[in-house]
């Protein structure tokens, strides 16, 4: 094979290479899971703070029948001590403080239906919550998998291309070989470039008539370059 077909074949390995690598490190994929991640860390970050508040909430309702059963408890000795007490005036002084409690007692069942009520309210917002993340996650563990997936395969593709590549270098002679690796680490991707409807499809921009006429002209041997990007210019 002629340097001029190795060349060319080098041009588009390289550029399959780069693309290749974009690919891998710009997968439609991982931006999907990107989104997704973001989209839990906030729901993820409402479900902690609804279970932290229902926490609270459970912790103040156990609080309070705590509060209400000593209540309770207080009421039922002051009516033993009511019924047996024989004195007009510690009759009166009990009484009212049975009075007293008994109202304690009402409001504290009062408070204690309330909390409860926001227990179950929060209890089911909590079970709503972990229902709309659920899906979240599983597309996660998916896009994960995908992800993980389609990075390796082209991995291998990436490795392959590179091993075709090295060849291909190596078929070129030494003096085409450096020329063509000092013109890709200028350019960047291809140290070549084709010429197509008299531009470098490198850096997409139109040679000059006379530029075009010495690449047409040139010899078998002789290296014509860009002038723009300087890319090796092929057919």
């Amino acid at each position: 094979m002629a340097e001029g077909e190795i060349l060319h074949d080098l041009i588009e390995a390289d550029r399959w290479l780069e693309r290749v690598r974009q690919q891998r490190e710009h997968l439609p994929e991982q931006e999907e899971l990107d989104r997704v991640e973001e989209s839990l860390r906030v729901r993820v970050l409402e479900v902690r703070e609804t279970e932290e508040a229902l926490a609270r909430a459970r912790q103040a309702y156990d609080e309070q029948a705590e509060r209400a059963e000593k209540l309770r408890y207080r009421h039922r000795e002051l009516e033993r001590v009511l019924h047996q007490s024989s004195g007009a005036r510690d009759l009166v002084a009990i009484e009212t403080e049975v009075h007293s409690v008994a109202r304690q007692c009402d409001e504290a069942d009062e408070r204690g239906l309330d909390l409860l009520a926001q227990v179950e309210d929060l209890e089911v917002a909590v079970q709503l919550q972990r229902h709309e993340v659920q899906p979240d996650l599983d597309r996660r563990r998916e896009l994960r998998e995908a992800v993980t997936a389609l990075r390796w395969s082209l991995g291998e593709e990436a490795e392959r291309l590179a091993t075709e590549r090295a060849s291909l270098s190596e078929r070129l002679s030494a003096a085409l070989r450096e020329h063509y690796e000092r013109a890709r680490g200028r350019a960047g991707v291809a140290g070549g470039a084709f010429v197509v409807d008299g531009r470098c499809d490198g850096c997409r921009l139109a040679l000059s008539p006379l530029d075009l006429d010495r690449f047409r002209r040139r010899g078998a041997d002789e290296v014509v370059e860009c002038p723009s990007c300087g890319r090796i210019l092929v057919s």
